[in-house]
């Protein structure tokens, strides 16, 4: 064969290689579509009283814890320095702890409890002028209060807070119900 016959046949398959290559598309893979994730409703909203940032700094309601037993009632009264109860726990012969915060408060419907380990909103309700509500004996609350060091912090809408020591008297009341 003749180096010119060579030379045409050679860019005659160059030629047929390069259409096949053209005419030959090569499929791309489309990218996995984007997972979007579903919406999801927004939770409630939780209802929570304003923060008291530094309860345990503020001065401690000044006055004194006493104990008295009323028939097979347990009772503790804290007792300002005017001599006016001022907040009452009370074991009941049902074994449970009522809470007093003593003073008219219309409309307070709840006490806020804040020792230095728990803190709790609890629904309370008016009662022979003061806002009370009751908890079994053994709540943990109770124990919270009776325990913790220093004092604890009991807040009524309507009333002044109190900022009360946690000594034996509270002890006492929530150890004589259980």
């Amino acid at each position: 064969m003749s180096t010119g016959r060579i030379l045409i046949s050679a860019l005659s398959l160059a030629s047929l290689c390069a259409l096949a290559a053209c005419g030959r598309v090569v499929p791309q893979a489309e990218p996995p579509p984007v997972a979007t994730p579903s919406p999801r409703p927004n939770p409630p909203p939780v209802l929570a009283p304003p923060p008291a940032a530094a309860w345990d700094l503020e001065p401690a309601t000044p006055g004194t814890w006493v104990h008295r037993l009323t028939g097979q009632d347990s009772v503790a009264d804290f007792v300002g320095q005017d001599g006016r109860r001022l907040f009452q726990l009370t074991c009941t012969a049902a074994r449970d702890v009522e809470l007093r915060a003593l003073g008219n408060a219309p409309g307070a419907g709840t006490i806020t409890i804040r020792t230095r380990t728990l803190e709790r909103v609890v629904s309370a309700g008016a009662r022979e002028g003061a806002v009370a509500t009751r908890l079994n004996a053994r709540d943990p609350l109770l124990a919270a209060m009776a325990y913790t060091r220093g004092r604890f912090a009991v807040e009524v809408p309507g009333l002044p807070a109190l900022y009360l020591p946690s000594w034996p008297e509270v002890t006492r009341v929530v150890d004589d119900c259980q």
